[in-house]
């Protein structure tokens, strides 16, 4: 039976999205995506024209989905800075919102090849990093503002870093369940396993977080 249009890119998508987080976008053949898509090279360049296309419109994919998740924290904010200067209250409330949302997507195993492709982005820049960066770029500005708006220091250097190590972090321990497993002796694809992980995940962050705002901000 012929496969529609429509199921055909999703299989292109979902194996270039799968081989360029293992492998990189250099590592990556078009070659390897099609056998991985049970498809062929004619049908893929029919439909993204080259690898470099494919390449940015999984990431337009990826990232529309991962910054819609925290649309509504960009909406509190600009609520908040139009009608009173927020109260630091105020904002910490939107940074456990915006850290919970990342966790939540992070750790869904549905989105495992997609979190692995923007961890590998941020931590091995290739020849394609500044089109992804400019796309992941939203999330680091908003853990920028939202970080200087509590401490009250504006154009932080702190704040930047603080941003970066917080996303990366997220990734990291959602990324190698296989090294946690080890680590806590435990069975993460057990589901109550993993939740517990996560969740533990959650408290040190969020933890983490208040404790580099008071003391490096």
């Amino acid at each position: 039976m012929k496969c529609s249009r429509e199921e055909v890119d999703r299989r292109i998508l979902e194996a270039g999205t799968k081989l360029f987080a293992l492998h990189g976008f250099e590592g990556t053949t078009t070659r390897n995506i099609v056998a991985e898509a049970g498809s062929s090279l004619s049908v893929l360049q029919a439909h993204y024209g080259s690898k470099e296309r494919l390449f940015k419109e999984i990431i337009n994919t990826t990232m529309t989905g991962f910054n819609a998740l925290y649309e509504p924290v960009v909406q509190k904010l600009s609520i908040l800075r139009e009608n009173t200067p927020p109260m630091q209250a105020q904002i910490w409330e939107l940074i456990e919102e915006l850290t919970n949302c990342i966790i939540d997507w992070a750790f869904d195993p549905g989105n495992r090849y997609k979190n692995l492709l923007i961890q590998r982005e941020l931590l091995f820049p290739g020849k394609m990093i500044a089109y992804s960066f400019s796309k992941i770029h939203a999330v680091f500005s908003l853990y920028q503002q939202l970080f200087e708006l509590y401490s009250g220091k504006e154009r932080s250097f702190a704040s930047v870093q603080l941003s970066f190590a917080v996303i990366t972090e997220i990734f990291d321990m959602a990324n190698y369940p296989y090294v946690l497993e080890k680590i806590l002796q435990t069975d993460l694809s057990q589901i109550e396993n993993r939740a517990a992980v996560q969740e533990n995940t959650r408290i040190y962050l969020m933890e983490w977080i208040k404790t580099a705002l008071a003391c490096s901000l």
